[in-house]
């Protein structure tokens, strides 16, 4: 057998990944059923251009989003940037 050739997997950065509105119901629908406090702290792990923590923001007063590049967001949501794919110094 020949050996293979070594390929670096890299998750979490995507050029124009998104979800579509009926995962984000799902996702949000789930949310709301555990009753979190509106302050609670809220982290949206390799959230891209913010589409579902804005709409976290129906159930709470800010959010972070955890990624590799900040965009353009409301004043609610903080970007923490880092590289998913090593440690986070969060």
């Amino acid at each position: 057998a020949q050996p293979r050739e070594h390929v670096d997997i890299v998750t979490g950065k995507q050029k124009a990944g998104s979800s579509s509105q009926p995962i984000y119901d799902m996702a949000l629908r789930t949310v709301a059923g555990w009753n979190l406090p509106r302050p609670a702290r809220v982290a949206d792990v390799g959230g891209g251009k913010g589409a579902f923590a804005t709409q976290l923001l129906q159930f709470f007063e800010s959010i972070d989003i955890i990624d590799h590049e900040p965009s353009p967001v409301p004043a609610e949501i903080r970007y923490l940037t880092c590289d998913l794919n090593g440690p986070w110094a969060v």
